[in-house]
């Protein structure tokens, strides 16, 4: 049995209930079962949480340490697999690819690596893989493996309509755990639980499919068979597409450190995640909000960033239920001021979100109608080039007809000079036997 990423583990530090306790107890069962081998992965920078979790002692004389690829395994890494298919790899270009993974020992090459030779690929030159090739596409930077890294997942963003932009940018921050006095980690996310109130649920559908297709991030089942990386859209009892629950995670972690966009987004938004997600997690576990949580949430819901990283169904919930209960319990002009301000703010949250799936829809139908006049427009044009080539055609054949005419009545009259010019030479002819000639 192979379980990656333990570290997930550690990662939530509440531990409800004993919950971390429970499954490696569970785990060590498993262990002692015959004919049974258990294999674990897990992250370098989590391995003093392991040393001090009690399962610590079912593991220590049974653990291998996997440093990352260098020099000559990184080597075979980037020349064997081409050499497989008869793809030749420059030796410059071997050199400078290890070079460039050895600067940053902080980050994973393996991952940096498959999108630099991804790229490459497209630009091989008949079956070689050349230097100057990876230069283009580095554009000159001493770090070729982070500016081709940054390309493609700008590019990917880009490649979405502009409202859709934002949607996109929201699920990859939601997908990273912050490190509180450590390294942030992917944080993996069922798909439901990446919908907001208000969330169009085609969009959001949309954006997964696209972010999986260009490999930024992996959508799964969430059971132990892994599914193939695609979106399923169930249509629901109101028309509307559900998106299928399935686990989403980003691609590799080398997208938190090795990305700028991705590490900008978070920077800027830190605070805001933070309290966010404070207020999410009281949301899935249940109970009412402390009266100061109230006029934080009306406060913070109402900031470009609550605007922006928008709340779940479920917080929308938990807020209606603490006001009412503060209400009821203090019956007083500030507790009805509280219901008000809440209502107005998850209010105005949602006309935004409104406002936004309105916009997307009328520019969505504007491209639709220019679409639709391009395609009247060219379908006219055809029909007057055809009807112009008719008149055409039309006007040849009566030249044709005009000239096959013309050369006929040319025929009959040179036929007819020609009958005549023969008379006349037989009549001159037999003029020296004549004696007289009568005129009529």
């Amino acid at each position: 049995m192979y379980l990656d990423q333990l570290e997930e583990v550690f990662l939530d530090d509440t531990d409800h209930d004993g919950e971390r306790a429970r499954f490696f107890a569970r785990l060590a069962a498993l262990g002692r079962v015959p004919g049974l081998t258990i294999l674990l992965g897990m992250r370098a920078d989590f391995y003093g949480d392991l040393m001090r979790s009690p399962a610590w002692d079912d593991f220590k004389d049974h653990r291998v340490e996997l440093a990352p690829l260098r020099g000559a395994a990184l080597r075979l890494a980037i020349t064997r697999p081409a050499e497989v298919v008869g793809v030749h790899v420059e030796v410059d270009l071997v050199e400078r690819l290890v070079r460039e993974a050895d600067l940053d020992r902080a980050a994973e090459a393996l991952p940096l690596l498959q999108v630099a030779l991804e790229h490459l690929w497209a630009h091989r030159e008949w079956r070689y893989l050349s230097l100057a090739s990876y230069a283009r596409l580095a554009e000159g930077t001493r770090n070729g493996l982070d500016v081709v890294l940054a390309r493609h997942a700008n590019a990917t963003i880009e490649a979405l309509d502009e409202p859709v932009q934002g949607l996109a940018r929201r699920v990859l921050i939601d997908l990273v755990h912050l490190g509180e006095g450590r390294p942030d980690t992917r944080r993996r996310r069922s798909a439901s639980e990446l919908r907001r109130s208000g969330d169009d649920g085609t969009a959001l559908a949309q954006v997964l499919d696209h972010l999986s297709g260009h490999r930024l991030i992996a959508v799964g089942a969430e059971t132990w068979t892994t599914a193939a990386v695609q979106v399923v859209t169930l249509p629901s009892v109101d028309g509307e597409p559900e998106i299928a629950e399935r686990h989403v995670d980003l691609a590799h972690d080398t997208l938190i450190t090795g990305w700028p966009g991705l590490v900008g987004w978070i920077r800027e938004r830190r605070d805001d995640l933070r309290t966010h997600r404070r207020l999410e997690a009281r949301a899935a576990g249940g109970g009412l909000l402390a009266a100061s949580e109230l006029p934080e949430f009306t406060r913070w819901v109402a900031t470009a960033a609550g605007q922006e990283l928008g709340v779940s169904e479920a917080l929308c919930v938990l807020v209606r239920r603490s006001v009412a209960a503060r209400a009821r319990r203090n019956g007083s002009l500030v507790a009805f001021i509280v219901v008000l301000a809440a209502a107005a703010a998850i209010a105005s949250w949602q006309r935004s979100i409104a406002v936004d799936n309105a916009n997307l829809a009328a520019r969505r139908a504007i491209q639709e109608q220019v679409a639709r006049q391009e395609a009247d427009s060219a379908n006219s044009t055809a029909q007057e080039q055809s009807r112009r080539a008719t008149q055409e055609a039309k006007r040849a054949t009566w030249e044709a007809k005009r000239a096959a005419a013309s050369c006929r009545r040319v025929s009959s009259t040179a036929l007819l000079r020609w009958a005549t010019m023969w008379n006349l030479s037989r009549t001159l002819r037999a003029w020296p036997a004549r004696r007289w000639i009568t005129f009529r």
